[in-house]
């Protein structure tokens, strides 16, 4: 490619052809960043297509998928607790379900993600929410004690 084809030497070229005491206001753009682009392949257009369907059909799947997930907990829980201590063991497959949801996280990568949020885990916080979950599961054993002659 020549010099003088060149746009990007054009446009430097030009910049300073200015009046020496002058100033822009702004820098020189090239104006190839406006070209448009080439066409995609046969191929390409088909692929993305295809893409852009399968992925409406995933947001489908997951409203579909999402509360069946939920009721199947629900139900798995229930089958190896039974109804004395379904309350405690549902915390607690839902505790299990998200720490290791954040383990995978943490172990793929994703966790530079979240390094922005600006919650530190200080061994103050970890201690409360092992608290808190304690006075959950107390309470669901203690409504278990109370209410055990009602039904």
């Amino acid at each position: 490619m020549p010099p003088e084809a060149n746009p990007l030497l054009q446009l430097s070229e030009a910049e300073n052809k200015g009046p020496p005491g002058k100033t822009h206001l702004w820098k020189p753009v090239n104006p190839m960043i406006w070209a448009p682009a080439s066409r995609p392949g046969m191929l390409r257009r088909i692929l993305n297509r295809f893409l852009e369907t399968l992925s409406s059909l995933n947001i489908l799947a997951l409203i579909v998928v999402g509360p069946a997930s939920f009721l199947l907990s629900l139900l798995v829980v229930y089958y190896v607790a039974g109804p004395v201590f379904f309350g405690p063991t549902l915390v607690t497959f839902w505790a299990v379900l998200v720490v290791g949801f954040v383990i995978v996280a943490e172990k793929m990568g994703y966790s530079r993600n979240f390094e922005n949020w600006d919650f530190p885990l200080t061994p103050a916080r970890i201690l409360s929410l092992s608290v808190c979950f304690l006075i959950l599961v107390g309470s669901f054993y203690l409504l278990r004690i109370v209410l055990a002659g009602t039904y």
